[in-house]
């Protein structure tokens, strides 16, 4: 199945985000390893746009952040479909978490969303770029 893809609309202004990431996930980002977060197509990201800002917020603390733009939204039914498609490495899916995947498919997103809530909203995969970082 191809992603949705949903085009860049020069129209409307760019908006500013904020999410909050678990450290691994962010340190990943801000290294540039990993170009793409996977979220629930939920009402809350339903808002964003291509060339919109997203401040990522790292957990626990929330003292270090990234701004980030918006290159691409590549929307699926599940996180399962959207491993298939996109790159499992700028997903972030390195050593054990790639293990796991190539042996039993499972993309280890229970630990953040309910099944019923992936399966009610589908998920988005939002592609990024670092623009700058900011520490404490």
């Amino acid at each position: 199945m191809s992603p949705l893809a949903l085009p860049y609309t020069d129209s409307a202004p760019s908006i500013m985000h904020k999410l909050k990431l678990q450290p691994s996930s962010f340190e990943k980002i801000k290294a540039g390893v990993k170009t793409i977060e996977m979220r629930l197509w939920d009402d809350k990201r339903r808002g964003m746009q291509v060339g919109d800002k997203i401040t990522f917020y790292k957990l626990p603390e929330q003292a270090e952040s990234l701004t980030c733009s918006i290159k691409a939204l590549h929307v699926f039914p599940h996180f399962t479909a959207m491993c298939d498609a996109l790159p499992l490495d700028k997903m972030g899916y390195e050593g054990p978490s790639l293990h796991a995947w190539l042996k039993r498919r499972d993309p280890g997103m229970a630990a953040y969303y309910a099944k019923a809530d992936e399966a009610k909203y589908g998920v988005v995969g939002i592609e990024i770029e670092v623009e700058h970082s900011l520490k404490p």
